[in-house]
């Protein structure tokens, strides 16, 4: 009898949602008791975030070794994404006008301090990583969770499903699992859909009415669901 040959198989990268820039968040979704994370993650303290920035190097090589190598996500290139955080230009929604300014630039995230009226925020950019950064809560940013349990373990690498069942990456940097993606989260945990997704539908919110915002919201970038 002949011999019978098998073709290794290859490891192959788990199936998980092409997020692009993901959605920016005001903090009211951020801080719901609805939950905008599932149950297996959260989101960061400025700890927690610190601690990131110190794995990937410290606050002046985080703010490139932290950034995607993809040319398409920031203005300024000098990146390396050493960690395989994929962090990547978002910028923000202003919380008076509700224009939307910054993408290419900078990668702001909330995180779960606050301050009165104001909530913080860390800033990743060419140059710098760092938390110590607070603005009223109707501005519109990125989010970044720390994974408690992810799923599809693989080495470093791993997968997080959302409350709407997008599957995002997952990288272990520092002995903790980060989400390699910005979110793009569009419900609760307790299945209500986030304002900005009504229905299930992208629903603009004008810049007025996000201004006006005192309850959860999220949006796209420019208002342009591409880009998520």
């Amino acid at each position: 009898m002949g011999r019978i040959l098998f073709t290794p198989r290859r490891a192959t990268a788990p199936v998980v949602y092409p997020v692009k820039y993901g959605l920016l968040y005001n903090f009211y979704a951020v801080s719901s008791a609805k939950f905008i994370t599932a149950a297996n993650a959260h989101v960061p303290s400025s700890a927690e975030f610190d601690a990131l920035i110190t794995a990937c190097g410290g606050q002046i090589p985080a703010g490139d070794s932290m950034r995607d190598i993809n040319p398409l996500y920031w203005i300024e290139h000098s990146y390396t994404n050493l960690f395989g955080f994929n962090g990547r230009g978002t910028g923000d929604r202003r919380k008076l006008s509700g224009i939307f300014e910054n993408t290419k630039s900078v990668l702001c995230t909330w995180l779960t301090e606050t301050s009165g009226y104001n909530a913080y925020h860390s800033q990743i950019g060419h140059g710098s990583a760092a938390t110590n950064y607070l603005d009223s809560h109707n501005y519109g940013y990125s989010l970044r969770l720390v994974v408690d349990s992810p799923i599809e373990i693989n080495g470093a690498n791993a997968v997080y499903v959302g409350n709407d069942g997008k599957r995002y990456r997952c990288k272990l940097i520092g002995g903790v699992w980060w989400l390699a993606d910005n979110l793009a989260e569009t419900k609760f945990r307790n299945g209500d859909w986030i304002h900005g997704f009504d229905g299930g539908v992208y629903t603009p919110i004008s810049n007025e009415d996000w201004a006006a915002l005192t309850t959860a919201g999220c949006c796209a970038y420019n208002n342009d669901i591409t880009l998520i």
